[in-house]
């Protein structure tokens, strides 16, 4: 297992070269996999009478507007687009919808739980010498063999220490020498410092902004969703590669660094995620409640719904038209070798849909936290006709 370990982590380039790939062709896929995509994605503006167990997304009827009662599939009269305002100004947008103080702080050490289970023993052990080293200013930390290495070196540094990936020289043909790793400097340790605490104060000033200390999994990943979405935007000079850095400074990157820069947020708030790669595209996998959900920042990207939100495989294939089965299906095992154990198939459950409600497009959001509750605002239905209706999901499964 461990050689097939790091035959993936080799092959595949989970962080670096491989994530580059995605180039600007990916930013017109985006556009036109909205466009097309409209008509295959109508499932989720749909309800069911298992909504109860799936998500609960209801129909709220113009006449319970003020009453707050729901009605399944009941759209809202043109008469009552004013009352339809009225209701929604009473419900706090996601954007409005922190209100406390958070106090969220860097974790230098940080691994979520997919990397942990990545099948080398002692592998935060392995990770804390190297950080230890740093600190110390030292040139070698224990590593047992290059199997260890690799996964430090394309995993865990680009994804939760990226300040300091570029400043160490550490070929990734590094031979291990008597369970030893010896590296250099490329800048003085002090200088070295400085970058770390550039990332600490990065990190620390969105999530605080974001996210409040008691949010869920689901409610951090959606909370940074849409962070992306309002704040990043899609720069189309793929030859410079600038990663997780790049992106909390400048706020703009490719979808390789999206990915990359959701993962690494999300594992400093506590939230299991890892990022599928290869030379296409580049998109997010995040673990709630023990299902793995697809996430695309890259393409939701100035966008007000929430279409490439927790998706399924199935979904996340509908979204490119059915165009990436066997690539996304070769990315994903790629993802299982490279974050976590060898899963066998029961083990790895990404196709519960009871996000299936967020995935329609629509103009409005907004968010009620005590409840709960996202209210979605859409102005058409499926067959493009004005028809003003509000969809009530309840996340409370996810709590």
């Amino acid at each position: 297992m461990r050689k097939k370990l790091l035959a993936a982590i080799l092959c595949t380039g989970i962080v670096m070269s491989t994530l580059v790939g995605c180039k600007a062709g990916n930013k017109g896929n985006n556009e036109q996999s909205t466009a097309a995509s409209q008509t295959e994605e109508t499932s989720g503006n749909e309800t069911s009478e298992n909504d109860a167990t799936k998500g609960a997304a209801t129909g709220i009827d113009a006449s319970n507007i003020n009453g707050g009662g729901t009605s399944k599939n009941e759209a809202i009269n043109h008469e009552t687009e004013e009352s339809l305002k009225e209701y929604f100004a009473n419900y706090t947008s996601i954007k409005q919808a922190k209100t406390k103080e958070s106090h969220y702080t860097f974790n230098l050490r940080a691994m979520n739980n997919l990397e942990k289970e990545c099948g080398i023993e002692d592998i935060e052990k392995y990770w804390n010498g190297f950080i230890d080293a740093l600190l110390e200013g030292r040139t070698e930390f224990e590593c047992p063999d290059k199997e260890v290495f690799s996964y430090i070196y394309y995993v865990l540094i680009p994804d939760n220490l990226p300040a300091v990936g570029e400043w160490l020289d550490m070929p990734w043909d590094k031979e291990v020498e008597g369970g030893t790793v010896h590296f250099t400097y490329k800048i003085s340790t002090e200088e070295l410092k400085e970058k770390i605490e550039v990332q600490k104060n990065e990190t620390e000033k969105i999530l605080n902004e974001v996210l409040e200390d008691d949010y869920s999994d689901f409610e951090k990943a959606l909370a940074l969703y849409i962070y992306f979405q309002d704040n990043f935007y899609y720069y189309e000079d793929s030859s410079v590669w600038g990663g997780v850095m790049h992106v909390l400074k400048n706020k703009s990157g490719i979808c390789g660094e999206f990915a990359q820069t959701y993962v690494y947020l999300l594992t400093q708030a506590g939230v299991d995620a890892g990022t599928v790669s290869n030379n296409g595209h580049c998109w997010s996998i995040v673990r709630i409640k023990g299902k793995y959900y697809h996430i695309d920042t890259t393409w939701g990207l100035g966008q007000t719904d929430l279409a490439h939100f927790m998706q399924t495989k199935s979904q996340k294939l509908n979204t490119n038209n059915g165009g990436w089965k066997d690539a996304i299906d070769c990315w994903i095992a790629d993802f299982k070798a490279s974050y976590g154990r060898f899963y066998p198939d029961n083990e790895f459950d990404d196709e519960d849909d009871s996000c299936a409600a967020l995935w329609g497009y629509y103009s409005k959001i907004k968010w009620n936290r005590e409840e709960k509750r996202l209210y979605i605002y859409s102005e058409y239905n499926e067959a493009n006709e004005y028809a003003p209706k509000i969809t009530e999901f309840d996340y409370s499964k996810f709590e």
